[in-house]
Parts: structure tokens; sequence; C-alpha cells
């Protein structure tokens, strides 16, 4: 699916009170080697959220280089068996690549509303959280769930101010 479409219908899913406050951007660096991605978040204009793929496997490499994190066989960053498990998961360190939020956002709009705010997947339950589908009981049960992302606990704080003003 083409970005556009993906993205209008991303919004569409986003209660009225808040469509107007956050967006969502990509772009592509061409003439870049690898055609790299970066993906960012705004309220309000300001950017609250990246995914760059420069930035993952920078972080990466310097952990690698540390001996923190090693690539398995798709190259994606794992925690080296040989280190402690306190060593957490490049993504779980809120680094994430563009793919994987954009394979999020697709894999949302299949969900209800129930699903999303189980799902495993940080911005799955961070779209969940600004879904006009969800009320304020469902957001109430799911206020446990803002300290796993901060882009969960901001959308959890925009959508319970946007009720509150209502």
């Amino acid at each position: 699916m083409q970005w556009s479409k993906l993205k209008s219908r991303i919004r569409s899913f986003i209660t009225p009170e808040l469509r107007d406050r956050i967006d969502f951007h990509v772009t592509s660096y061409r003439r870049s080697h690898d055609e790299a991605e970066k993906l960012w978040v705004t309220v309000d204009g300001s950017q609250v959220f990246i995914a760059s793929w420069y930035q993952h496997q920078f972080a990466g490499a310097k952990r690698t280089s540390a001996g923190a994190l090693a690539r398995d066989g798709r190259g994606r960053l794992v925690r080296d068996p040989a280190i402690p498990a306190s060593i957490r998961r490049a993504e779980e360190l809120e680094l994430h690549l563009p793919q994987d939020v954009g394979d999020s956002l697709s894999a949302y709009l299949d969900l209800s509303a129930d699903e999303a705010l189980r799902s495993s997947d940080p911005f799955v339950v961070a779209l969940a959280m600004i879904d006009r589908r969800v009320g304020r009981g469902r957001l109430e049960k799911a206020k446990g769930r803002t300290g796993e992302h901060s882009l969960i606990r901001l959308f959890y704080e925009l959508r319970m101010s946007a009720i509150a003003e209502a």
C-alpha cells in the first residue's frame, strides 16, 4: 500500500479531537547508497517520535562493538547470549526501523480495538490510545501499558486530556 493511502486510513481511525494535531511523516533518501528511510510523528507540529534507519544502525554498531548486542542471521540486532540479560534489544531502547513501524501501521488497519490494546507491538498500542473506537473505560483499563513506550504514554495523555476537555 502506498504511504499516502496508509496515512489517510490510519488518520481516519484517530479520534476527531486529535486528528488535526497528530501527523505521520516519512521520507526516503534516494541519493544515498541504500535509500534509507526515516519516519517521524508530530504533535502540534513538534516532532515527538522518530524511527530512523541510520540511527538504528549507528546505535547498533556502537553497542555491537561494545559487546552488548550482536546481529542474527537476518541482520537484526539481538542480545548476545553471552551478555547478561540486563542488556536489552534495540527496540526496547526505542530504536526502531521505519520499515517495522510501517508494518505495524499496516497491521493496525485489520485489528479490532481490543486486539490493538492487547498487542505486544508498541505502535499498535499507541495507535489504540488515540483510536476513536476506544472509549474512556477501555482507556482507563489500558493505563498500565503507558510505561512500556514513550509514544504509548504520550498518546494516552493526549487522549485523556482531549476527553477531559470534551
